[in-house]
């Protein structure tokens, strides 16, 4: 039981595969897994990591603020799952809740084509303030509609050396593109205000 950790960083650790083996778990709620009072996690240099948890559960961080993940090229999904109907894998998706974290890093994720999945957990990451997106080639688009749609917090946004494709897209992925295309596509919007997607204290963007 790590019920009392805060901070968990782990770096250069080249054979770990996942962080979490999911079959040895036992406890009340065997869907679930919860850190309850980390607000720090720091996933760094791990060049063979394919997955944070490799099995079905559940992930809560119900406190985390910060996130950090970088320089692991093999990196494919936090949580193993199938992939979506287009057949591409997102970073992070319904099973991982993240309600209270401001800042996000990803860096040098190689295999990453989906940061968000359309469906995520209710409440994940609409405190974010500050998304750091870098040296992610194979990475098509940063936002599904349904995620831009509700981030009212976001004031810095940075994209670099990104293969991205799309900033904001339906969230069914895309064919690889090296250059930037469209910033918001808004044909694919469907809200109230067709026209206008809001982020209402966004100070920064730097592409």
């Amino acid at each position: 039981s790590l019920v009392q950790l805060q901070c968990f960083e782990i770096e250069d650790c080249d054979c770990l595969r996942d962080i979490i083996l999911t079959e040895e778990i036992e406890e009340e709620r065997k869907d679930v897994i919860c850190f309850p009072r980390l607000n720090s996690l720091h996933i760094v240099g791990l060049p063979n990591l394919i997955f944070f948890s490799s099995g079905n559960h559940n992930i809560e961080f119900p406190l985390l603020k910060e996130l950090k993940i970088e320089r692991c090229p093999k990196l494919i999904e936090f949580i193993s799952q199938n992939s979506n109907q287009s057949g591409m894998h997102a970073l992070f998706s319904e099973k991982v809740a993240v309600p209270s974290l401001e800042d996000m890093n990803i860096s040098g994720l190689s295999n990453v084509k989906m940061i968000f999945y359309n469906d995520l957990a209710p409440g994940s990451f609409k405190n974010l303030r500050e998304i750091n997106v870098r040296r992610c080639g194979s990475l098509n688009n940063l936002f599904p509609v349904s995620i831009a749609e509700d981030l009212p917090q976001l004031e810095h946004l940075r994209i670099t050396d990104c293969g991205v494709e799309e900033i904001v897209s339906k969230g069914d992925g895309v064919e690889d593109c090296k250059c930037l295309r469209d910033i918001i596509l808004t044909e694919e919007i469907e809200e109230e205000r067709k026209d206008v997607i809001c982020f209402p204290r966004l100070n920064s963007l730097c592409i």
